[in-house]
């Protein structure tokens, strides 16, 4: 993210104005591997991947997933998601 955030100023300080276009294209980049790895931590916790979409509820749902997968440890032995 610092990577992009440095290449767009600097092409921005050259005079070059980017596109909306160009800042959707980064983020599709960005969303897969978000999603990826807090799938994956979700189902270290034997949790469903479905409870991603907690993050469609306006904070508390932001909260609750935040929380989960930063404070509660993973499972030591093997789970239903292997």
């Amino acid at each position: 993210m610092i990577a992009i955030i440095i290449t767009v100023y600097m092409i921005e300080s050259q005079g070059v104005v980017l596109k909306a276009t160009f800042f959707q294209v980064i983020n599709l980049l960005i969303i897969w591997p978000l999603l990826a790895t807090s799938i994956k931590r979700l189902h270290d916790l034997d949790k469903s991947g479905w409870w991603f979409l907690l993050h469609l509820f306006p904070i508390i749902g932001s909260v609750i997933i935040e929380v989960v997968t930063c404070f509660v440890p993973g499972t030591k032995e093997q789970n239903r998601f292997g």
